[in-house]
């Protein structure tokens, strides 16, 4: 009894140290009823301190996905000011565009995902916070045509690449210039990037046209997958004021590093 009891104090330390001892414990408890669950199967799970419920899919990648977010805290680096444009480029199931909209409630977040079921729950997780709108659109260096490549792995895995016009299976992509329009042509002060190997598209081609109009970027380079994603950035930073940060898989790239009243 006593083993299995330092055993369960272990696996759940995390959620209590994060979300205090009942709280974080009752989170734990929740996110365990998934690995009995049929896989595909939503779940509701409620996060201290939010106001709207979480689903996420039993048996895959969300429930990881949601650790990384909410228990790890992967997007709570620093943040120089708070933003008021937010990009949430390969969204999935929103968790980000969430984390975001409760840190920083005044801000407009745009949410892009590609996958359709992805995008499914996207849309029933955010449609609560009117602040968050979502597009099911993949983000590229512009205008494109692209097609999911590996549409079996898991639903955070997902990777995209450019088609011509016509093929069965394009879905519309667009590039950082683009996607500036939505916010009037203003400054877009987070970027926001985990787009599996894409990034190094986005970077690699057509960034002058807005690396100047973003505040910071956090980003997970996946040069394991597209190799020349972390030198395609350093590329379009080189020759820019900039300092740069790390949070667990994110590098996080200030584009304005003088800036002052670091939000938190």
């Amino acid at each position: 009894m006593l083993r299995t009891l330092a055993k369960v104090a272990e696996a759940s330390r995390k959620y209590r140290k994060r979300y205090g001892q009942l709280d974080g414990f009752l989170l734990w408890i929740r996110l365990r009823q998934h690995v009995n669950a049929v896989r595909g199967t939503l779940h509701e799970v409620r996060v201290p301190g939010l106001e709207f419920p979480i689903f996420l899919r039993a048996g895959t990648s969300d429930v990881l996905a949601f650790i990384q977010i909410f228990v790890d805290g992967e997007l709570g680096f620093d943040i120089l000011t708070s933003p008021r444009n937010i990009v949430d480029a390969g969204a999935n199931i929103g968790l980000a565009s969430i984390y975001f909209a409760h840190r920083f409630p005044g801000a407009k977040i745009l949410a892009l995902e590609i996958d359709q079921a992805n995008f499914e729950l996207l849309t029933l997780n955010t449609k609560a916070y009117p602040n968050i709108s979502c597009t099911k659109t993949a983000l590229w260096s512009g205008e494109a045509q692209v097609a999911i490549v590996n549409p079996t792995d898991e639903p955070w895995a997902f990777r995209v690449v450019e088609v011509e016009n016509g093929h069965p299976k394009s879905l519309r992509a667009q590039g950082v210039a683009g996607l500036m329009q939505y916010f009037k042509n203003q400054r877009i002060d987070l970027l926001k990037i985990d787009v599996e190997g894409s990034e190094k598209e986005v970077f690699q081609n057509g960034a002058s046209e807005w690396i100047d109009h973003i505040g910071m970027i956090a980003v997970e380079l996946h040069d394991n997958i597209e190799p020349g994603c972390s030198l395609a950035m350093s590329e379009v930073l080189s020759g820019h004021r900039h300092r740069l940060g790390r949070s667990g898989e994110y590098t996080v790239v200030y584009l304005d590093p003088d800036g002052s009243n670091v939000g938190r």
